[in-house]
């Protein structure tokens, strides 16, 4: 809305949605969107090319970029990495207790 008024625009567009479109514009089977931003992380979850649902992490900074750049570092693995090592995990690991499992 900040930005609807600020600029004048016609019409604004909820920031999952707006990544959901951009995503869809990529990759169109996409099911799942995780958002990480400098204070919070979205986990939105696609159907058809619509979003279904959202969640949004309750604590700040928890799981976000510097978060993840601090755990990288730690575990001596180039931020640049740790996607792709997540995404060919067989195993979970919970960093929270009110984690979410995907």
């Amino acid at each position: 809305m900040l930005i609807h008024k600020a600029f004048n625009t016609d019409y604004h567009t909820v920031e999952t949605v707006a990544h959901t479109r951009a995503a869809v514009m990529n990759c169109p089977d996409v099911s799942f969107i995780l958002d990480i931003g400098g204070q919070d992380m979205k986990a939105i979850f696609v159907h058809n090319g619509i979003p279904t649902n959202f969640v949004l992490n309750e604590a700040c900074s928890a799981g976000c970029g510097s978060f993840l750049d601090t755990y990288s570092s730690t575990l001596k693995i180039p931020i640049s990495q740790v996607a792709e090592l997540a995404f060919n995990s067989i195993i979970r690991l919970c960093l929270a207790l009110d984690a979410l499992y995907l």
